[in-house]
């Protein structure tokens, strides 16, 4: 079966991508020209998520070739990872970088994944916070787009894309209309912006994806079947 990849926009699961320990070996950055492909080697990779940004040390014989001008890609070994970047600075052998916008990054998930229609009308609701009173929360349906016991993942209009991005950890509170107790604890992922037609005109959502803390139950993923 061919590897299973995906793009992911969020910032901060693009900065564990890029600091993972596994990138410190065989990274590597690229330039293309019209004529030539030059390679160069990574020996050490820095992120600074404060500057939105990171950091890498050149090594071997090419770094003479390297070309700030030059469009620049690299591939990091972390889920093969492959992104386009863009160049801050380069001191001696170190070149700093924005973070990038964009990855794509190798899916992991390996357990069955079963996805719904809109037309199904599969939702689960999430405690978010209130906008009305400070520490007070909320809770919000949402569409589920696909499902299995380690996560699932959602439709966010543009509206309530806000209530996921300052915090990455939530409590689902029900799955369709059945109450969950105790409440089920999920990990933000990743977040993809998307766009589909709605009556005849084009609407803009996200797709958002959360990491179960703990395997959902035959029990519980039984009451969407």
């Amino acid at each position: 079966m061919l590897p299973n990849y995906r793009t992911t926009t969020n910032f901060h699961e693009i900065a564990k991508i890029i600091a993972h320990p596994k990138n410190y070996k065989n990274s590597i950055l690229w330039q293309s020209t019209a004529s030539n492909r030059y390679i160069f080697d990574i020996e050490d990779i820095q992120v600074n998520e404060r500057f939105m940004s990171f950091s890498t040390k050149l090594g071997g014989k090419m770094l003479p070739f390297f070309n700030l001008l030059n469009q620049t890609y690299c591939k990091v070994p972390y889920r093969e990872t492959v992104f386009k970047v863009s160049i801050i600075n380069i001191v001696d052998n170190t070149v700093t970088f924005n973070l990038p916008s964009d990855v794509k990054t190798l899916e992991l998930r390996e357990d069955p994944r079963q996805k719904f229609r809109p037309s199904e009308g599969k939702y689960i609701t999430v405690q978010v916070r209130s906008e009305l009173v400070s520490g007070a929360t909320q809770a919000l349906k949402f569409q589920v787009i696909d499902l299995s016991e380690s996560g699932v993942s959602i439709v966010v209009s543009d509206k309530n894309a806000k209530y996921f991005e300052a915090n990455f950890n939530f409590d689902v509170l029900t799955l369709m209309d059945v109450e969950l107790e105790p409440k089920i604890s999920m990990e933000l992922i990743y977040s993809q912006q998307f766009k589909f037609k709605q009556k005849g005109r084009v609407v803009s959502a996200y797709r958002i994806g959360f990491k179960f803390k703990e395997p959902l139950s035959t029990e519980k993923l039984s009451i969407f079947f």
